[in-house]
């Protein structure tokens, strides 16, 4: 019979029940499984917690016990790996038992070190932010907002968070462990940068909007020389060829081929005539149009200075989810 003791360990919070190991079990397995729980508690009472908890599991890898999961996620939870501790100690209600303890108490004692997380593990802290923003706990240092995971003390802290632009905002949170928040900061539009009062031409300063004369213009005498263009192209492309055609049909006497191209010929000319038409008359009326707004035609009386003012408004938001 081994028995693996609990001298000093009440005061680190961490329970090692005395235990019997089946009458059957391997001497030599038996006395490595006590030399290194042993070896574990050493390392607990020392506050080595991530080395306690790296012996426990060593332990299991020879021989899963429940009393072994128990003392795996209490040492877990001391090393503050919350997450871990939480598997190790639902493990411990599944995992093959000792004698003693029955596993009605190490069901119990599971619950008791449950209850005790939240005091001991902090909360996590994730963010969805403006880019180049920062965020800081209380007065610690600031960190990049976009890949910020904090893990926080539970209690009451303050958040504090600034943007690229220089806006500061802080919040206070209530934090309970093993809690999950995702923090959603949201800034406002950035300040108008300021701008001075300058002299301007309506022409020149304003962009070109469907009421500007010169836009008008600009596209009517761009039509314009797109007909002229395309009169242009029908006429050496296909009015051209077969008219050449026409011509020698008519020389030679052939008359067959004479009264085939008649019809083309009829049906292209117009069609080149209008091209040629159009495109003079909107050539023409966006030259009239450009020439009448660059003379100041169409222009209101711009003789005083004109001030572009921007408003210089700012702000910032906080929301937050669970």
């Amino acid at each position: 019979m081994v028995t693996w003791k609990a001298a000093g360990m009440g005061v680190l919070g961490l329970l090692l029940f005395s235990l019997e190991l089946w009458a059957q079990s391997d001497p030599v397995l038996v006395q490595r499984l006590a030399e290194i729980n042993e070896q574990a508690a050493a390392q607990a009472r020392a506050g080595q917690h991530d080395e306690a908890a790296r012996l426990f599991q060593a332990s299991l890898l020879l021989q899963e016990l429940d009393i072994s999961y128990l003392n795996l996620g209490r040492s877990l939870a001391l090393a503050g790996r919350c997450e871990e501790a939480l598997d190790a100690y639902e493990q411990a209600l599944h995992a093959p038992p000792c004698h003693d303890p029955s596993p009605e108490e190490i069901a119990r004692v599971v619950a008791r070190y449950r209850a005790e997380l939240p005091e001991q593990c902090g909360a996590t802290l994730t963010f969805d932010c403006e880019p180049g923003s920062e965020v800081a706990i209380d007065d610690g240092a600031w960190v990049a907002c976009a890949s910020a995971r904090l893990l926080v003390e539970p209690g009451r802290r303050r958040l504090r968070a600034r943007s690229a632009w220089g806006a500061e905002l802080s919040y206070e949170l209530s934090l309970v462990g093993l809690e999950q928040q995702q923090i959603v900061l949201h800034f406002g539009a950035a300040p108008t940068p300021e701008v001075q009062i300058v002299e301007h031409t309506r022409w020149f300063e304003a962009p070109a909007t469907w009421s500007d004369p010169l836009l008008w213009g600009g596209i009517s005498l761009g039509l314009g020389a797109s007909c002229l263009l395309s009169a242009l192209l029908v006429e050496v492309l296909m009015v051209n060829p077969v008219f050449e055609r026409y011509q020698v049909a008519a020389r030679t006497g052939d008359a067959a081929t004479f009264e085939a191209l008649r019809g083309p010929l009829d049906d292209l000319q117009p069609v080149n005539q209008g091209l040629v038409i159009g495109g003079s008359i909107l050539t023409g009326i966006g030259t009239i149009i450009i020439v009448l707004a660059l003379s100041g035609f169409f222009d209101e009386d711009l003789s005083e200075p004109v001030a572009w003012g921007l408003g210089d408004e700012r702000g910032m938001g906080w929301s937050w989810r669970w």
